[in-house]
């Protein structure tokens, strides 16, 4: 209980609400009037519930949630900067739900049905207010503050602190990633409680991408099951990744993707030593001559 914070108890309760979302507010909204309130205890355990019972659930959440909000501006200078950093690199993701909350009440004002419109507009809400939830509260909680929820110093816990921190909980190595280094580099760290093993330094892309922790993760598994010791697998991984992000590409407007088959790709020009092109074959390679014919 010495390491049950106000910030966990609110994810507790915050996960347990969503839960109860998918398991008793599934139905659509438009049919929020044909769904009668459960009068016995049967009922309630196996019957849906009506969807404007979530708003009186979601309020006091969102009361709670607005004051850990304001309770979490105590944290260190370097962690207020990095996660303003954070917030003005991701500031259409603040934008885009606001704007579209705001033209569905726009929109609305042209309803033809003012009470289902009403119905709707306070399920809309309640879903950007989770979504606000989540991102002032949980999304920039790192690892750290779960497993050393009492440390006070101004500076953040190293690897070998957060290993340390793990090791007490049964977990013998942690694998810690994205230190910042100046000069635009990070830092990826192997460590126990005892030493470091693995200290790999690589250049900062300046992007955002999306799997790039899935993309190291895997990597290290697949290397391991092939008999490989984790210092090495870790260190042979870590360059893969290095690679994967090198190689990344945006495949419309969101997150740069890592190339996870970067080495199989050939080079622009493939010549062997006699001369001849040995470059991967394209559709103009197969196509037919210009039918010429006339009748």
């Amino acid at each position: 209980m010495k390491n049950l914070t106000a910030t966990k108890l609110y994810a507790l309760a915050f996960g347990l609400f969503l839960g109860l979302c998918i398991w008793k507010f599934g139905n659509p909204v438009i049919l929020d009037h044909k769904i009668s309130a459960p009068t016995t205890l049967a009922e309630f355990l196996s019957e849906p519930w009506p969807l404007h019972w979530a708003n009186w659930i979601l309020l006091p959440l969102t009361m709670i949630g607005g004051l850990l909000v304001f309770k979490n501006r105590n944290l260190g200078h370097s962690e207020k900067l990095e996660i303003r950093n954070w917030k003005l690199k991701m500031k259409w993701l603040w934008l885009l739900p606001l704007a579209w909350l705001g033209w569905q009440f726009l929109s609305a004002t042209q309803t033809v049905d003012a009470d289902l419109t009403r119905a709707t507009l306070w399920q809309f809400s309640g879903c950007v207010i989770c979504y606000f939830l989540g991102a002032l509260i949980f999304s920039r909680d790192h690892l750290w503050r779960w497993l050393l929820p009492d440390w006070s110093h101004e500076k953040n816990p190293g690897p070998r602190d957060i290993a340390k921190a793990a090791a007490d909980l049964g977990v013998p190595y942690v694998l810690v990633t994205g230190i910042h280094l100046p000069d635009q580099h990070t830092e990826n760290v192997l460590a126990t409680a005892h030493t470091v093993m693995v200290s790999e330094k690589f250049e900062r892309f300046d992007a955002i991408f999306s799997g790039a922790g899935d993309t190291l993760s895997a990597a290290v598994t697949a290397i391991l099951s092939s008999g490989t010791d984790l210092e090495s697998a870790t260190h042979e991984a870590l360059g893969y990744l290095d690679q994967s992000l090198n190689n990344g590409f945006r495949p419309g407007m969101g997150h740069v993707l890592p190339d996870r088959l970067f080495w199989a790709e050939a080079d622009d020009e493939e010549t062997d030593e006699d001369g001849e092109d040995h470059s991967l074959a394209t559709a103009e390679d197969f196509s037919l001559p210009e039918h010429k014919t006339r009748h």
